[in-house]
């Protein structure tokens, strides 16, 4: 898959998401989490979310996530 610089960018710097764009462009399905209404930072909806973390971020990401 083809990703432009600007949609590249946006999983790069997206933090909530709704299951669908979670599942379609994270590293793996969700296992516990805790989810709220909001709107999703990819397609920009308004549904459940929770943290791109837990879909393991971008599957296209080269950025490393660090959490202290």
């Amino acid at each position: 898959m083809a990703l432009t610089l600007a949609f590249k960018k946006l999983l790069d710097d997206a933090h909530w998401v709704c299951t669908k764009c979670g599942e379609k462009y994270g590293q793996h399905k969700c296992g516990v989490a805790t989810w709220h209404k909001d709107k999703c930072d990819i397609c920009k909806k308004e549904k459940s979310v929770t943290e791109f973390r837990d879909f393991g971020y971008s599957k296209f990401d080269t950025k490393t996530h660090f959490e202290i």
